[in-house]
């Protein structure tokens, strides 16, 4: 039996974080590209980019802005297990981090936005 990492289809920095059963792609597959992608980042910052990720996470936000995204995608019918996964998220986090999230579940990117630059601010002061 082997204890190679599967970078590929399983890689660490997406598997479900401390207190929650599911991992990042359950909850991306729901958002949009743009969402999907700065929750993607924000979920693997601390095990991964740190940072790099919070800016990239930044960039997709105001990308969203800027394009009037929805946030949520797919039928409506499923924008429900997307939302309550979301709130899972954001009460198994911390801070800015878990109001980035809360902010992302209640489709409010200016909220999303702040929350990342204050990260950033924070990361970069210390």
């Amino acid at each position: 039996m082997s204890n190679e990492v599967d970078m590929v289809n399983h890689p660490p920095h997406y598997q479900p974080m401390k207190g929650i059963d599911f991992d990042c792609i359950q909850v991306a597959r729901g958002l949009t590209f743009a969402a999907g992608n700065a929750v993607k980042h924000m979920w693997r910052t601390d095990r991964k980019n740190g940072l790099e990720d919070v800016r990239k996470a930044l960039w997709y936000i105001k990308d969203a802005e800027e394009h009037v995204d929805p946030i949520y995608s797919g039928p409506r019918s499923e924008w429900y297990l997307t939302n309550e996964l979301l709130q899972r998220v954001s009460i198994a986090t911390e801070g800015s981090r878990s109001m980035f999230f809360e902010a992302v579940r209640l489709r409010n990117l200016v909220i999303a936005r702040l929350q990342l630059e204050l990260i950033i601010a924070t990361m970069e002061a210390s």
